[in-house]
């Protein structure tokens, strides 16, 4: 199997690392909701939420599949559990 370059797998870390920052510093903003569209605000910021870490699982997807000592389910596995981590931490 053709092993991808060290810098191309560092760049999906980087990717999962710089999309958890932005989602840490959006989750850090107080009373972020937009009046204009009233009650569509809480559907649509849950929605986004979920969204923004099904996101994540997708980086961590494409992250673990330059680890290729875990079988691709264990791949899926961990990207969907640590997603879930960062979403509830």
């Amino acid at each position: 199997m053709i092993e991808p370059p060290r810098t191309h797998s560092f760049g999906r870390w980087v990717a999962v690392a710089a999309w958890t920052a932005i989602i840490s510093f959006f989750s850090g903003i107080p009373d972020l909701q937009v009046k204009a569209i009233g009650g569509w605000d809480f559907v649509l910021r849950k929605i986004a939420h979920a969204a923004e870490f099904a996101v994540l699982a997708v980086l961590y997807l494409r992250a673990f599949a330059t680890v290729h000592r875990l079988a691709p389910a264990s791949r899926v596995f961990w990207a969907v559990f640590l997603s879930a981590v960062t979403a509830v931490a």
